[in-house]
């Protein structure tokens, strides 16, 4: 379920079916998506997408071919840096004196 709501699988299926659904072409009302593991023993489970995870979806996709013609009307594509330069630091862990920092080995200090 993860991997669907972070790749927007539910978003694609709902666009794919409502495009089919324009053009007089009617499909499942809930999707099927086919999922096979990468690796040994190559697993492969058939699921079913639901009606509510399809719905939101389509709500998903709306909302962005909405900025889509924002954007396109207003001739304006605002970005991270729209405000202008951003200030870039480097991590914490960065600024610690490599000389005071516990060396550890499975998340345990080690002591020479």
């Amino acid at each position: 379920a993860t991997q669907v709501a972070r790749l927007a699988y539910h978003g694609q299926l709902a666009f794919y079916k409502d495009g089919l659904a324009a053009n007089g072409i009617e499909v499942e009302p809930q999707p099927i998506l086919i999922a096979a593991d990468t690796s040994p023993p190559h697993d492969v489970v058939v699921y079913r997408l639901t009606i509510e995870a399809l719905e939101r979806g389509r709500e998903e996709y709306r909302e962005l071919l909405s900025l889509l013609k924002r954007c396109t009307d207003d001739k304006r594509w605002p970005g991270l840096a729209e405000d202008g330069i951003v200030d870039l630091d480097l991590p914490a862990w960065c600024y610690v004196d490599q000389d005071d920092a516990p060396l550890t080995v499975g998340g345990e200090s080690m002591e020479f």
